[in-house]
């Protein structure tokens, strides 16, 4: 079964820190791991904006 983790947070919040480690973690125990880094240009992007952008980083949009 596939997994969505999101980390959010404001600049220099060591969210790149965490998806590392998160992703050495997840891959050690035979996991497959997809980091996709998005930004937006709005405070509070709408859920479709980020469903939009996921799916065209993972190839499906």
């Amino acid at each position: 079964m596939a997994e969505l983790v999101v980390l959010t947070g404001p600049l220099a919040a060591g969210r790149n820190t965490v998806a590392d480690r998160l992703t050495a973690l997840l891959t050690a125990a035979g996991r497959t791991v997809v980091v996709a880094d998005l930004t937006f240009d709005s405070a509070e992007p709408s859920a479709d904006r980020i469903a939009t952008a996921i799916a065209e980083r993972l190839g499906a949009g």
